[in-house]
């Protein structure tokens, strides 16, 4: 596997907070000790529109660009039932996630090409950290909220939601212990009903989210979005508008709205 070298700075010193609520035993807040982004050979454009339009100052230490699998090379193993793009897309999660565990990283926030960012994302996403509690174990910067009717996310500060099935990987960050996991769920055999019946990344984590083993936040409006452009992983098509998927609002009697 390819190695990626990272500036290991921080953003913040380590620190311990007393949690609040119910989340449970503080773990101590970090900062994350790695941050890159996926970028593919062939989409040079892509990553220098990300580093054109990172925000600036930008928060975290800087991204690395990580190199995707491009599926169109690979091609797609018989068992794969997705398809060279979500089949790439799952490599590329795979080593993210094996090169963090190999380097021993503690922290990991992984971003991909599309991302774009709202206006002051340091200072929003500053907040959201601090007031996220210390037991994380992944949190989404954006993304997507699945099963709204039958487990929609909670509100448990004025900023966080507690999350049940996020999708999406273009914004969030891993916990050690979470890393681990996902990359086991990641390596399961082929024969297995789960990989057959969820073969995008983004399904997989959702399902881990369900199992309530893990706790995942994300603030109550999403950080970043996705650019307009062509998929990666559903290959030629239409271009897609920017999106910024469901964001959701609270009114004073704490009642789920979509915005």
């Amino acid at each position: 596997m390819p190695w990626l070298s990272c500036d290991l700075s921080r953003w913040l010193d380590h620190r311990k907070h007393r949690q609040s609520g119910d989340a449970g035993k503080a773990r101590g807040k970090t900062v994350f000790d790695r941050v890159v982004c996926l970028n593919m050979n062939r989409h040079a454009d892509r990553w220098e529109r990300f580093v054109r339009d990172l925000p600036d100052p930008w928060p975290f230490v800087r991204p690395k660009r990580f190199r995707a699998v491009d599926g169109r090379h690979t091609g797609c193993p018989d068992w794969f039932p997705g398809g060279s793009g979500p089949f790439g897309c799952w490599q590329s999660h795979l080593r993210i996630l094996e090169d963090a565990l190999c380097d021993d990283i503690e922290t990991l926030l992984v971003l991909e090409d599309d991302a774009i960012f709202v206006d002051d994302f340091a200072s929003k996403a500053g907040a959201f950290i601090e007031e996220a509690p210390t037991d994380w174990d992944q949190l989404y910067l954006g993304g997507q909220h699945l099963c709204l009717r039958q487990s929609p996310p909670e509100r448990i500060t004025e900023n966080v939601l507690r999350c049940h099935n996020v999708n999406r990987t273009h914004g969030y960050a891993v916990r050690r212990e979470f890393m681990k996991a996902a990359y086991h769920e990641l390596c399961r055999p082929p024969h297995e009903p789960q990989v057959q019946q969820a073969f995008h990344v983004d399904h997989r984590y959702g399902q881990m989210h369900l199992s309530g083993k893990w706790n995942v936040y994300a603030p109550t409006q999403w950080l970043i979005g996705q650019a307009a452009g062509v998929s990666s992983i559903m290959g030629p098509g239409k271009p897609s508008a920017e999106c910024w998927w469901n964001n959701f609002r609270y009114d004073d009697k704490v009642a789920l709205t979509t915005g």
